[in-house]
């Protein structure tokens, strides 16, 4: 009996704490699904598939390759731009690691002509084409076309610091034979070539090779040719000789003069009778009934003005 009567209190208790307890849920009989897919009583609203829907695809695999090449052309041709802009080319002799310029590059395409120019100016020890960067100057901040650094070569600067025995762009003793102009593939319309009597440009270039002209005759521009002029001075040389051509002309003509003259006095010494004149000065004496006043005639001093 007090077992019984705990256990009540300790159930109104806890009911007056938590609450009465609730009865169990009685269970649901849910019908069977069946095998097969229900067909459609009707059709769906036409109303609602009218209005537009979110749809979220999973990108294609095509179309991130294809996104990715566009992200690398475009990368690719902005790195071209930036190398052909200002960029120079320098030839390093890789024997020794002296390094020596070879000229500006305008686009990536003459590449092959620059190494053909590093490999021309240095045919009797290997070389390799380097590249520096618009707005550096010094040699040694050169770089491969691979992208290795001239510093990171085994022979960097090595010519700084010794000989090494065989190791020249010509043989010792011997001067290396000149380019033949038709197989200078670095040759450009507007460029100036050294003659031996001036300077030509090329105006134009064909299979056979460049077509030269005498920057003097040539149709370029003033500006072009006054530039060409001050590096090589042939007009002012042509004019300078043509000066001193029509001065030894004037020359020439006025000893002739007196040549003539000193020949006509002996001729009159001669026609009266006396001795002839001795050399130096010598009077003309008149012929009869001419009427000439007596002429002395003066030759020309040895000592010229």
């Amino acid at each position: 009996m007090v077992r019984a009567s705990e256990g009540d209190v300790l159930t109104k208790l806890f009911g007056s704490l938590f609450g009465a307890p609730q009865p169990a849920p009685a269970p649901v009989v849910r019908p069977e699904q069946p095998a097969y897919p229900r067909r459609y009583a009707s059709l769906p609203d036409p109303r609602r598939s009218a209005e537009s829907r979110l749809v979220q695809r999973t990108p294609r695999i095509e179309a991130r390759r294809e996104a990715a090449g566009r992200k690398s052309a475009a990368s690719y041709a902005v790195s071209t731009a930036s190398f052909a802009a200002g960029t120079r080319t320098v030839c390093v002799r890789l024997c020794d690691g002296y390094v020596f310029p070879i000229g500006r590059l305008r686009a990536r395409a003459d590449l092959p002509v620059h190494a053909a120019a590093c490999a021309a100016a240095c045919p009797n020890a290997p070389s390799e084409l380097y590249t520096l960067a618009p707005g550096r100057s010094e040699m040694q901040e050169a770089v491969g076309l691979g992208g290795q650094p001239y510093r990171r070569l085994v022979r960097a600067n090595l010519f700084r610091r010794e000989r090494v025995e065989g190791c020249s762009c010509q043989p010792a003793g011997q001067a290396g034979p000149l380019m033949d102009l038709g197989r200078d593939r670095t040759l450009r319309a507007g460029d100036v070539i050294a003659s031996q009597d001036g300077a030509d440009l090329v105006t134009n270039l064909s299979r056979g090779g460049p077509v030269l002209a005498d920057y003097r005759t040539a149709p370029s521009g003033r500006h072009l040719r006054e530039a060409i002029e001050a590096r090589v001075g042939a007009l002012r040389r042509d004019a300078a000789a043509s000066a001193y051509r029509r001065s030894l002309q004037v020359a020439e003509t006025r000893t002739r003069r007196v040549r003539v003259a000193e020949a006509q006095v002996a001729r009159l010494r001669l026609d009266i009778g006396t001795d002839p004149a001795p050399a130096g000065f010598a009077e003309v004496m008149p012929r009869a009934g001419t009427g000439f006043a007596p002429l002395r005639m003066v030759a020309p001093s040895p000592f010229g003005h």
